[in-house]
């Protein structure tokens, strides 16, 4: 960037990609009173540390994105208050890197490797967030040890808010040894990749021992030796980025309400637990009212985990009118189902669907809403759909067809089985009646002979009623 283009004194500067030349950033005399740079996949060149630029001495605000931090080493930025570094390039340059925040207060590290924690200084740290991502769990565990000791071994960095949006898949043993380094934050978040990122194991070291046993719901390890960690902790978060799936189990219910009370006996209340069970949820599940357990929000969050242990099929268990009444009182996003909210228009339309058959009889009304049933449900299953007809409430059936099809489905398909085997069951009925007609005697009126003064009637009778009276001879 020539000194010619760059604006007059310029205190904000946005430079975006799309630059193929080298940018030089420390040189141009122009840039001597910036106070915010932000730049995205910018292509600088190599600089030597004794090189000086007076704009390191006033920038406040730094983001960085895919850009090379070569040019940081070995410099002092003695007014950066906020620093935000997102996927680096020339990873090389760590093994000798090394940066002075003397005032920084909030700093964000999303990339690929922890290794640069250890080679930034910045000692009055109030707001620290890391993201980095690992599916292999031996690279998990070495990137929770480098934000251990690398970050916060004798409170290198000694953060206040932590936030830790680490999808890493690391054992359990390794997440209790990070959170045996976090005596300084009074908040964390942890991002998760599922609620199963962080089992029980790890939540448990959370409780505070030793306890009364009977108050909480678990109890503590027995020949263990119960430390103490996280003791400045006062806000607590987990924010998954999926909720369960059908074939995952929710079992922390007991051991969030254990972290809670335990810290409150101990003096160390929780004055927040707050439980995102999707990404993209502004309002979160607060678990604590006062410094005591929120009775209501753990009801929603158990009815969370009922629904989603086993998902639809769950769900499809219940009557019609149930699964409306609960679809109704909770956020469909935070059920993990994949359902979208009902339409007003399209549920006041079928309210007056049934309305305007109300005053017909109740053959006519079955006909009038299974006329409807049969366009939306698995082909070959007529006698699931009348099945649904003469068993559940016809208002929530058409509910359920017009606003939430896939449980209707999923309804259909379970009950299944079930006239699947019904119709076997009249089937081998019919051969067990062929059988027995054939070897019975009869006499000329068509009956079979009596046989301890019984008489079953071999014409005018139903299937299934003639094997039910087969069966007592």
């Amino acid at each position: 960037m020539p000194p010619s283009s760059v604006p007059s004194r310029p205190s904000l500067l946005t430079l975006q990609q799309g630059l193929r030349n080298l940018v030089d950033l420390l040189t141009p005399a122009p840039l001597h009173q910036l106070k915010a740079l932000s730049a995205s996949h910018l292509p600088l060149p190599v600089y030597h540390n004794d090189i000086d630029s007076p704009f390191v001495h006033t920038l406040r605000h730094l983001r960085l994105r895919s850009t090379s931090i070569q040019w940081m080493s070995g410099r002092t930025f003695q007014v950066l208050e906020t620093c935000t570094l997102i996927f680096l390039i020339h990873h090389h340059v760590l093994d000798t890197f090394c940066a002075t925040l003397p005032k920084c207060k909030d700093s964000t590290f999303e990339v690929y490797s922890l290794h640069i924690l250890n080679a930034v200084s910045a000692n009055r740290l109030t707001h620290l967030s890391v993201v980095c991502s690992s599916s292999y769990k031996p690279r998990g565990n070495r990137q929770l040890a480098r934000l251990c000791s690398e970050a916060l071994r004798e409170n290198r960095l000694a953060p206040r808010i932590l936030h830790i949006s680490i999808s890493i898949d690391a054992t359990n043993k390794a997440w209790t040894k990070a959170l045996a380094f976090m005596s300084n934050p009074e908040e964390l978040v942890v991002h998760n990749a599922q609620p199963s990122s962080l089992g029980v194991e790890v939540l448990q070291s959370l409780v505070v021992h030793p306890v009364r046993a009977y108050k909480l719901s678990i109890t503590a390890t027995p020949g263990k030796c119960n430390i103490l960690l996280c003791p400045s902790l006062k806000r607590f978060g987990l924010r998954y980025r999926r909720w369960l799936r059908p074939s995952e189990y929710f079992d922390l219910i007991p051991v969030f309400k254990s972290i809670i009370q335990s810290r409150e006996q101990a003096n160390l209340s929780l004055h927040s637990f707050r439980i995102w069970t999707r990404v993209d949820q502004n309002d979160p599940l607060e678990l604590t009212e006062g410094l005591l357990i929120s009775l209501e929000e753990f009801e929603v969050l158990k009815g969370y985990a009922m629904i989603a242990d086993l998902a639809l099929a769950t769900l499809a268990r219940l009557p019609a009118p149930e699964i409306l009444k609960f679809l109704g009182s909770n956020p469909v996003g935070t059920t993990g189902l994949p359902l979208r909210k009902a339409d007003p228009h399209v549920t006041r339309t079928t309210n007056e669907f049934i309305d305007s058959i109300q005053r017909r009889p109740i053959a006519q009304q079955k006909k009038a809403v299974g006329d409807k049933l049969v366009k939306v449900m698995v082909k070959g299953v007529h006698r699931i759909t009348n099945s649904l007809l003469d068993t559940e409430d016809l208002r929530a059936l058409a509910h359920l067809m017009n606003s939430y099809p896939v449980v209707l489905k999923e309804k259909s398909l379970l009950q299944a089985p079930a006239a699947k085997q019904e119709e076997v069951y009249n089937y081998h009925n019919l051969f067990i009646c062929f059988v027995l007609i054939q070897h019975r005697p009869q006499d000329s009126n068509g009956l079979l002979v009596p046989r301890n003064n019984r008489v079953v009637y071999r014409h005018h009778h139903p299937v299934s009623t003639i094997a039910r009276k087969n069966r007592n001879h």
